[in-house]
């Protein structure tokens, strides 16, 4: 049995399948991996619900760990992307979209990164260098990268540079908008106004 208190390091969490990284630096998710839409996003190689804890199908330790809508990714310490569950749109951002993997599999088409966010069905990391990368749906200007995809091809199934690059150092993504804040702390925000989240003065 794990507590929170087994867990010191990173947490997220979607309405399925939350995770977190343990402190022996491996990734542990529970809850609902077999539902409509949410196919293997414990990410322990299966389609089962999990009420506990579950260590993810990942023997590599670490860093950061982010989970979206029915699918999670995990960086780990060598900076390589790492993802699981629902791929129907680009989320691994390894050229495909083949529906689910309940196995983790290698994410981020090979580049490193040292922070990475999910949101319902899009990821945005920042690379080592510096560059700010998204990939996954873009019907709602949700990767930040100048257009909305029309609706017979909205999704971006390999990481692109967002437009203007202000060079964040962290960032977080949402449902249907991503922010981040550069080392100044200047922040900026893409995606939909629907709900006002970027601040006084949005919709």
């Amino acid at each position: 049995h794990r507590d929170l208190h087994s867990f010191p390091t990173r947490r997220s969490s979607d309405l399925n399948a939350p995770c977190a990284i343990g402190a022996d630096q491996k990734g542990y998710c529970w809850g609902q991996s077999g539902v409509t839409g949410s196919g293997g996003a414990v990410g322990d190689g299966t389609l089962l619900d999990r009420s506990v804890p579950t260590a993810i199908a990942l023997s590599a330790s670490l860093v950061d760990i982010t989970v979206g809508g029915g699918f999670g990714c995990a960086l780990d310490t060598s900076h390589n992307a790492w993802c699981w569950g629902v791929n129907n749109v680009g989320e691994f951002g390894n050229g495909t979209a083949s529906n689910l993997n309940p196995t983790p599999v290698a994410a981020g088409g090979g580049r490193k990164f040292v922070d990475l966010s999910a949101g319902e069905a899009q990821v945005c990391g920042i690379e080592v260098g510096g560059a700010t990368d998204c990939w996954g749906r873009n019907d709602l200007g949700t990767l930040g990268i100048g257009f909305t995809s029309p609706a017979t091809s909205p999704n971006i199934l390999t990481p692109t540079r967002i437009s203007n690059d202000p060079g964040l150092v962290t960032l977080s993504v949402g449902v249907y908008t991503a922010c981040g804040l550069t080392a100044t702390g200047a922040a900026y925000c893409w995606g939909s106004l629907g709900d006002g989240p970027f601040g006084p003065g949005g919709n």
